[in-house]
């Protein structure tokens, strides 16, 4: 009894060890941002896409929200509003111009978001229009830990760069899944102490890096 007992004991341990060893990837911890789905709708006049994803402040605290983006062939002058029902609350936003690209962006924060397709309106000039968006991103495509994990397999050189001789990794990560013709890619862009952007292309079925461009 007492053999079988230490050797359920053994057994036991031995298990615990393997679960053990099955690490986390160390780079997630150092990704600032992620936008994982994208989506598309239209009207006659409008054309709106939306990003989900997060960002992380200092304090590691992830906060979740829907990104829009508006174009209009209607008055520029106008403000424009989006409202949204979701979770049993209605969400109402917005728009502002983006100071860079001067694109019309309004961004609602939600969690736990995980639809494929959903309904919103767009206010503006005493008009309200109805406009149903619709996840693009293709079957198959890899999320967000996946391609980490690739590139840590892939670019021991690149990942070696950004980690000090105690293997502590120092880069900021910010992460955003492309569609383009029906095909994924992910931008990944990892940022040094004094804000110098490595950007990567990586193919979004298989990982594969398919370009590198460093900008200062």
């Amino acid at each position: 009894m007492k053999k079988f007992v230490l050797f359920l004991s053994f057994l036991l341990i031995f298990s615990l060890s393997l679960f053990g060893c099955k690490k986390a990837n160390p780079l997630l911890e150092h990704v600032v941002e992620v936008k994982s789905n994208v989506y598309f709708g239209s009207s006659e006049n409008l054309s709106l896409t939306a990003h989900y994803g997060f960002t992380k402040e200092q304090d590691s605290i992830e906060q979740y929200a829907l990104t829009f983006k508006l174009k209009s062939d209607a008055d520029c002058r106008a403000e424009y509003t989006i409202k949204m029902d979701y979770d049993g609350k209605t969400l109402v936003k917005r728009f502002s111009q983006n100071p860079v690209s001067h694109s019309l962006v309004a961004v609602v924060e939600v969690e736990n978001f995980s639809l494929q397709e959903f309904d919103v309106k767009i206010l503006y000039s005493g008009e309200t229009i109805d406009i149903k968006l619709c996840s693009i991103l293709p079957k198959n495509t890899l999320d967000y830990t996946a391609v980490l994990s690739t590139l840590q397999k892939s670019q021991p050189s690149l990942i070696s760069r950004y980690t000090d001789q105690n293997q502590n990794f120092s880069a900021k990560i910010r992460m955003r899944v492309i569609v383009k013709e029906q095909k994924s890619y992910w931008y990944v862009g990892f940022i040094d102490s004094d804000e110098n952007l490595k950007a990567l292309l990586v193919d979004g079925f298989s990982g594969e890096v398919l370009a590198i461009r460093e900008i200062l």
